[in-house]
């Protein structure tokens, strides 16, 4: 897969040519190609200020999406079959979780404008998520109180009321942090576009060819 970028009479044409001999599929060398060409690639300064935030959000993701995975098969090994169970919530915010987490650090390995503009949107779905978690478990909680007042306590309903605590605690951490990035990262990205650049102004070579092994 390559990609060429030709400049001329205020048109910027991008062509980008496959390779028959890789078994990746076409979207995926497309992919590839935006992710490792100049067109996308990001500045230093961004680099220094946001690949850190890009790779510890990602391991938080990661640890929230575990953490739910692991509440959920709790609820499942305690007999717990009450209404976050007949979603599955704890199982499929845990995995969008997980992806979220992984797209993040993967972002922060390989950064370029394109994964910037992915794990921004990713973010944003993953704060969404957070809230209805937090809102989840909250329900949750408050059903569990109010049918424990019919039954007596147990040991396997304290673990039950511990849990969503703890998850409701962490879908709150992660709703502000998720946010936080979320606002951060673009402000950054529209100052650095709105900055100018020296470099911005030099003539550009009639024809860039950018070329890997996908």
């Amino acid at each position: 897969m390559s990609l060429a970028v030709s400049h001329g009479n205020g048109v910027t044409v991008i062509t980008i040519t496959s390779n028959p001999k890789s078994k990746w599929p076409i979207l995926c060398q497309i992919l590839g190609s935006l992710c490792h060409s100049p067109v996308c690639a990001v500045s230093q300064q961004v680099k220094a200020k946001m690949m850190g935030v890009y790779m510890a959000l990602g391991i938080m993701q990661i640890i929230v999406g575990l953490l739910n995975l692991m509440t959920g098969i709790l609820f499942i090994s305690s007999g717990i079959h009450d209404y976050i169970m007949m979603c599955n919530a704890p199982f499929w915010l845990g995995g969008v979780f997980l992806v979220v987490g992984v797209v993040s650090i993967v972002a922060a390995w390989f950064p370029s404008y394109f994964l910037l503009l992915v794990t921004v949107v990713l973010n944003k779905v993953s704060a969404v998520l957070a809230m209805i978690g937090l809102a989840l478990y909250a329900w949750d909680l408050v059903s569990f109180k109010v049918f424990m007042h019919y039954e007596e306590m147990n040991y396997d309903k304290m673990i039950r009321e511990a849990l969503d605590i703890t998850m409701m605690i962490f879908s709150a951490l992660q709703l502000c942090v998720t946010l936080s990035f979320y606002v951060l990262t673009l402000k950054e990205l529209c100052k650095t576009n709105s900055d100018e650049d020296p470099q911005l102004y030099k003539p550009l070579k009639e024809d860039v060819t950018v070329s890997h092994v996908c």
